[in-house]
């Protein structure tokens, strides 16, 4: 049976809902699983831990040199997944989120806490670094999956001049602050830039006449 909350209690901390749920089933005698936000936990992160793994392997293979990683961060998950990546694998890479909806603060205390607890699972030292986490949360625009004037007129500019379909809730964001940060100089020309476009084409069901309609 669904339960539904309230924007307060989700802000205050949807998680702490779960579990608190989670263990009234169990008190009735049910094996409730709990399945986080954006599947942003130890067991989710796995998946880019993963990619990293492929990723580097394609670099290496191909003969090109990265020099960093982008991603959108929505609830943390992948950030988290990129970074024990680099850190299994020894790789040296720059990996720099965008944040979407919370603060740049709030994401790198999800993603360090996912990463500890990948670490305790793992027992073995993996050096991690707060410091390292670096999450830009200056293109989160309007709010959550929701698009102005600006975001609006990139979407349209990048498909028009790339063919490429970039989401209201995500790969907008994350590309637009891309593309402003490397206009103001936070990289040197020549420098090998590796976006991840994370999907969400889904999004464009709510807004594509919008969009796409002149």
């Amino acid at each position: 049976k669904p339960k539904f909350i309230s924007v307060a209690d989700y802000e205050a901390g949807v998680d702490d809902v779960m579990r608190t749920l989670a263990g009234q089933l169990k008190a009735k005698g049910k094996k409730p699983y709990i399945i986080p936000e954006g599947g942003s936990d130890p067991l989710g992160a796995w998946g880019y831990i993963k990619a990293i793994d492929e990723i580097k392997k394609q670099c290496e293979s191909s003969k090109v040199k990265i020099d960093t990683i982008v991603t959108a961060v929505g609830s943390g998950g992948t950030y988290a997944g990129l970074y024990l990546g680099s850190k299994i694998s020894g790789w040296n890479i720059d990996i720099l989120g965008f944040a979407v909806c919370r603060d740049s603060l709030y994401f790198q205390k999800k993603v360090f806490d996912i990463c500890l607890a990948v670490e305790s699972e793992l027992a073995t030292d993996l050096k991690l670094d707060p410091a390292e986490i670096n999450i830009d949360d200056g293109f989160i625009g309007p709010g959550y999956a929701k698009i102005g004037p600006v975001e609006t007129r990139f979407i349209r500019d990048v498909a028009e001049n790339s063919g490429m379909v970039l989401d209201p809730a995500y790969t907008s964001k994350a590309l637009l602050g891309l593309f402003t940060r490397i206009s103001e100089g936070k990289y040197k020309p020549g420098s090998n830039i590796l976006f991840i476009h994370t999907g969400g084409s889904w999004g464009l069901l709510t807004s594509g006449k919008k969009l796409f309609t002149a």
